[in-house]
């Protein structure tokens, strides 16, 4: 017989009265095997729910899900699947005892075979176990089935299932088990297993609910193999994040601010010279010369892979790099909502929601790693969704990715922290490989930490807020896109995320958001000030499965919708205010009017770094024609020069910049005689014509 957990999932509607019996005639079948089972009472009229609860009071290993309407056989099995995730072999079978369990043993060692090993094992029907009628016809459709599909003709729905056929099931969501198992194309077996008769009362399948359930399934196969598309409803709202992130790209156009332009300038340097200077502690330019780009050194790699990939250094290829980043992380969390056992509405709400939510589009548009940290974070859900499903290289990619976030943002470690302590609340006993791998993905962050700590980091750390311990309302703020509406809508929807839709998915949600936020909370108490709302965008990303958990995990499907076209079209409510910003910084445009009056020899001087930088790549991209004469630190002076435009920073973050140029332009004689105030959010710059 097959080793490990077997976790038996059985529907029951109208079945109080063969469920001693059945849990007994498991016990027996299963005597050498470690083996529970899940009573999954489907909206039962009878006492099938006090019976399951009467038994699981004596038998730890009866566990009882009592759903509140009737959803069929099918929806019911997929409810047990889904709260059963640590087990090593699924057993689906009916409580009216016409599958016998003492087949059980047979069919589990045929899914332990060593040759040709399958995914799952079907209990192929024999005998006379009902009306003729209704033995021709069911023959029929598993005949048109395994036309089909490939599938046993005699398959039905008593079966063993591996993790692989599981994760088919869960994924699919099929109008049958069986049509689920059959659209995978896994390899499966049949064992011929004569059915009993029914020992209690009659079918609840009527002749005309028999007929729509084979119509449906029948044609819901025809229509999978027909097309190719079952990718779109993951895609589709990765597919919106790019068309919301292009209208802000392209559309608002704003210039690139001082963070971007550091990215920018030193991507495009030699891959030699960035890392030099990130190992020796230096910059690459004498005005970023105590800025090494160690802060974020793999995100300057990508970069500079990218612009060498794509051959342009235009304002937008780096902002589109992280677009495309953040897109696909988009459907990565979509996928991953899905693995974590939500319905395929909660896992398009959730993604909906995140793609088109103001803080996710307002950092995944700027060429900023943030797109990556998206990405990689969705990443490490979807691999503990499939560590926790026993799929094959769950772990490793929990590793992987949470390795990778960690490298695109410091604070992104936090929300992979948070994911892994939710899985390892819902499998305990398999938590120590899960944090091992956990702790393991943390040392190369830990290294940058350490490689940064006295240098950049410091300095980065006194731009932190201290929210004075209201930190989870200020980024439920921020998430809201600062509006008053649409954060009324993410607060109630995020608290009635906490009990709506699949537990396991709900765990997973809320130590996402909630393990991050605590932590932060403890740091600032505790040692400093540490918020950003940038810096809290991975871990709000479970806010937002949390909040589609809200709008979407209703049974009743007008409610579900209703909620969720509200959340979706608040967060879009929310998102407009993007294209009417005013730019974080205008370094182009403090360029581009210099450029429209300058004569060749007129000086144009950067008084100070954010300056310097603004105006290099500007008048290296957009106008080449001001080159010869552009002087930034340490040369300032000019021969005796008739016009020199000198541009600085007066307000940073509502402080008063460096100014000690303005000194050296009046020793030399020179005076303002126009100037011109460019306000930005971040960096606001002084446009100055000094003439003698």
């Amino acid at each position: 017989m097959a080793t490990g957990t077997v976790a038996v999932v059985v529907p029951v509607y109208r079945n109080a009265a063969t469920l001693p019996a059945l849990v007994e005639r498991l016990g027996a079948a299963l005597a050498e095997q470690a083996w529970r089972v899940r009573l999954v009472v489907d909206g039962s009229p009878d006492d099938s729910a006090a019976v399951g609860a009467e038994l699981a009071a004596r038998d730890p290993r009866v566990a009882v899900t009592v759903l509140a309407q009737n959803v069929g056989q099918h929806r019911a099995l997929e409810r047990g699947l889904a709260d059963e995730p640590d087990a090593d072999a699924w057993v689906c079978l009916d409580a009216d005892l016409q599958d016998p369990p003492e087949a059980l043993p047979a069919l589990l060692d045929a899914l332990a075979g060593t040759v040709d090993r399958p995914d799952a094992v079907f209990a192929g029907r024999r005998g006379v176990y009902g009306t003729r009628g209704r033995r021709v016809t069911g023959a029929l459709h598993r005949r048109a089935v395994s036309a089909l599909t490939g599938l046993p003709p005699d398959a039905g729905a008593f079966l063993v299932l591996g993790p692989r056929a599981r994760e088919a099931v869960l994924d699919a969501r099929a109008p049958s088990l069986v049509a689920a198992i059959g659209a995978a194309r896994l390899p499966v077996r049949s064992v011929p297993v004569a059915r009993d008769a029914r020992a209690e009362g009659a079918s609840a399948w009527t002749g005309a609910a028999r007929l729509r359930l084979s119509l449906r399934s029948l044609g819901w196969l025809v229509a999978r193999r027909a097309t190719s598309s079952s990718w779109v409803w993951w895609a589709g709202p990765a597919v919106l994040a790019l068309v919301l992130g292009s209208v802000i790209v392209f559309g608002r156009a704003h210039g690139l601010w001082y963070d971007e332009l550091y990215s920018m300038e030193v991507a495009r340097r030699p891959l030699s010279e960035i890392l030099r200077a990130a190992w020796e502690g230096h910059g690459t330019t004498w005005s970023l010369r105590d800025i090494p780009p160690s802060y974020n050194l793999p995100w300057y790699v990508l970069a500079h892979l990218w612009l060498w990939l794509v051959g342009s250094e235009a304002d937008p290829v780096l902002r589109v790099l992280s677009l495309l980043a953040g897109a696909v992380g988009v459907a990565v969390l979509t996928r991953a909502v899905a693995r974590l056992g939500g319905p395929r509405r909660i896992a398009v709400v959730a993604g909906l929601a995140v793609a088109a939510n103001p803080l996710v589009l307002a950092w995944i548009t700027e060429a900023r790693p943030y797109g990556v940290a998206v990405l990689a974070v969705a990443g490490t859900a979807l691999g503990l969704a499939r560590w926790l499903d026993r799929c094959r290289g769950g772990l490793l990619l929990v590793g992987l990715a949470g390795a990778g976030a960690g490298l695109a943002h410091w604070f992104a470690l936090l929300a992979v922290a948070g994911i892994v302590a939710g899985g390892a609340a819902l499998a305990p006993r398999r938590s120590p490989a899960l944090l091992v791998v956990g702790a393991l993905a943390a040392l190369p962050t830990a290294a940058m930490v350490e490689l940064n700590r006295s240098t950049v980091g410091d300095r980065n750390a006194a731009l932190l807020y201290d929210t004075e311990l209201r930190l989870p309302l200020f980024a439920a703020w921020q998430w809201s896109g600062t509006d008053y509406g649409t954060a009324l809508v993410v607060a109630v929807l995020g608290l009635l995320g906490i009990v709506r839709g699949a537990r396991r998915l709900r765990v997973v949600a809320l130590a996402w958001v909630g393990v991050p936020v605590a932590l932060l909370l403890a740091v600032e108490h505790w040692v400093r000030p540490v918020y950003e709302p940038r810096y809290v965008l991975a871990a709000l990303l479970g806010l937002g499965v949390l909040t589609a958990c809200g709008a979407a995990g209703w049974s009743s499907r007008r409610v579900a919708v209703v909620l969720s076209v509200v959340l979706v079209a608040a967060s879009l409510a929310a998102s407009t205010t993007l294209l009417r910003v005013t730019p974080r910084e205008r370094a182009d445009d403090a360029a581009a009017l210099i450029a429209a009056a300058h004569r060749p020899g007129d000086a144009v001087v950067a008084g100070d770094r954010q300056s310097a930088l603004g105006l290099e790549h500007h008048v290296r991209t957009r106008h080449p024609q001001i080159a010869p004469d552009l002087r930034v630190p340490p040369v300032l002076a000019v021969p005796d020069p008739p016009v020199v435009w000198y541009v600085r920073v007066p307000i940073i973050r509502g402080e008063t910049g460096p100014v000690d140029g303005d000194e050296l332009l009046v020793r030399a004689g020179l005076r303002v005689q126009e100037q011109w105030f460019l306000r930005g959010t971040w960096t606001s710059l002084m446009v100055q014509r000094w003439v003698r």
